[in-house]
């Protein structure tokens, strides 16, 4: 049903490399763009867009169909994250230590010569632990 996922693939005015596909591209698609991106950390990663037609595209259920017993309501609070209808709550995280060592390693970063290896090797540290809006923090394990 989908293509075999390679270990390399050749780029264009740059050879061979290898790619880790975390999903299979379907057979029945194209892939008419590739896009590269390079992130603060110094990783690459590489996005494709692909064209289907819709006969291969799944059904979408009806609304009428569907089951709410099995369904449940997520409410964005101010005092917790999250409620559930079932009564479950998540807090908030606690990242309060992550900021501060945030701080520590733009503190050193400010201090290397800008342009050194020592200054690319913080910048790449501080890009790692830089808290988004996507839920990306300090962590200890490396990929």
């Amino acid at each position: 049903m989908s293509r075999a996922p390679t270990n390399s693939g050749r780029i264009r005015k740059i050879g061979w490399v290898k790619i880790r596909y975390h999903r299979p591209i379907p057979d029945c698609a194209t892939i008419k763009e590739v896009t590269f991106k390079k992130e603060t950390t110094g990783e690459w990663f590489v996005s494709f867009r692909l064209e289907t037609d819709d006969a291969n595209l799944p059904e979408k259920p009806d609304v009428n169909s569907l089951d709410a017993s099995n369904s449940v309501g997520i409410d964005l609070g101010i005092l917790n994250y999250t409620h559930t209808r079932d009564g479950k709550i998540a807090d908030w995280l606690d990242l309060e230590d992550k900021y501060e060592r945030l701080q520590r390693e733009q503190g050193k970063l400010s201090r290397k010569e800008k342009g050194s290896n020592n200054y690319e090797k913080q910048r790449r540290e501080v890009a790692k632990g830089s808290v988004t809006s996507s839920g990306r923090y300090w962590t200890t394990s490396t990929r």
